[in-house]
């Protein structure tokens, strides 16, 4: 069983596969492949090739060496190479592909600091699937605005790929903005983790890896910016800023404050005022 959801920038199919750097860059075509393995295909693409595994398992051949594409693995091709592609089993094989050239292409890739014919894990991830889908809306349309639009999202999609596998996929985002709504509030690590799924150590060490920071010196920079803001623009009492900022204890408001500004909060009101 076979079904195809194919779009070319051509007429024929055939005609899609072509060298151009006449353009930065251009999609020659993409689509979704629906396959029951065993299968096999043969081709010599003159222009770039991706391909991300939806489901399922494909097998690339060229000469003696062989590579596995696993169920959430996304992995770009040069031109001209010959390749077998194939499936070894009766398991169903689902994926997404995109064949693109241009004369900025190679400027683009090593600008996102991918390489080429390696397998990048990134999971079942949706975004990925519908910056695919956007691309097939742009076909369909088609129109004067066709060929900057493609360009766009090929360089959105390809950043997305290096940015989820060098971070694995974790940004944090469901945290780090409950952070920034709730910093006045008592939060744990591990209240942190749960929102994000993972354990407590584990958040701890992608938290720091991200921002450069650990979850306790993250919310006293967002308490201590936001004490700043009210100094120098509300008449709030010393004790009132400290409550405000999520410290019961002005005394211990002012020493921290002092640690990180190398002012009292009243010295450093009183600097604003001048």
């Amino acid at each position: 069983m076979k079904i195809r959801q194919t779009y070319f920038r051509t007429e024929k199919e055939s005609d899609a596969n072509r060298e151009d750097t006449s353009l930065p860059i251009l999609i020659n075509a993409t689509g979704k492949e629906y396959f029951y393995a065993p299968f096999k295909q043969s081709s010599l693409r003159k222009d770039y090739g991706i391909v991300f595994v939806v489901s399922g398992e494909l097998f690339f051949e060229q000469g003696k060496v062989k590579t596995l594409l696993k169920s959430g693995e996304f992995i770009i091709f040069p031109p001209h190479k010959y390749l077998n592609r194939f499936g070894t089993d009766q398991a169903f094989v689902n994926y997404y592909w995109l064949n693109f050239t241009g004369s900025e292409v190679e400027s683009l890739i090593n600008r996102t600091g991918l390489s080429f014919e390696t397998p990048y894990s990134l999971g079942n991830d949706p975004e990925i699937e519908s910056e695919f889908e956007n691309i097939f809306n742009e076909f369909i349309i088609n129109d004067d605005y066709f060929i900057s639009r493609c360009e766009a999202m090929l360089a959105l999609l390809l950043t997305s790929v290096a940015r989820k596998s060098k971070n694995n996929s974790k940004k944090l985002l469901k945290s780090v903005e409950y952070l920034h709504k709730n910093y006045d509030k008592e939060i744990t690590v591990e209240f942190l983790a749960d929102m994000e799924n993972l354990s407590a150590s584990h958040y701890f060490k992608v938290f720091k890896r991200n921002t450069g920071l650990s979850p306790f010196e993250y919310v006293t920079q967002l308490r201590i910016n936001s004490a700043c803001f009210h100094l120098r623009n509300d008449n709030y009492s010393i004790e009132q800023i400290s409550r405000m900022v999520g410290y019961e204890d002005a005394g211990y408001f002012s020493r921290i404050f002092k640690k990180k500004m190398g002012l009292t909060p009243m010295q450093y009101r009183k600097t604003q005022n001048l």
